[in-house]
């Protein structure tokens, strides 16, 4: 591997990496937008099982970090 290869600037990994990880984010969203909510399939009964209800924000806390606007959905029912 040359030597150079190691100090390669983070913006040429961004040209390959964005378009890529769009790429797949627009071929999940036609897939989605498709098939409707089928395509979570055993999600939602498993989410039941195990208790993930409104209110439950101990178990998204992490996502929360990322995600702030998960909280006003997640503290409010429908």
């Amino acid at each position: 591997m040359p030597r150079g290869a190691f100090r390669r600037c983070p913006r040429e990994a961004l040209r390959a990496v964005v378009p890529a990880l769009a790429e797949t984010a627009l071929a999940h969203l036609a897939y989605v937008l498709a098939s409707g909510g089928g395509v979570l399939g055993y999600l939602p009964g498993y989410q039941h099982e195990e208790g993930y209800e409104l209110g439950g924000v101990c178990r998204f806390a992490q996502l929360l970090l990322v995600l702030p606007t998960m909280r006003r959905s997640l503290s409010q029912p429908p």
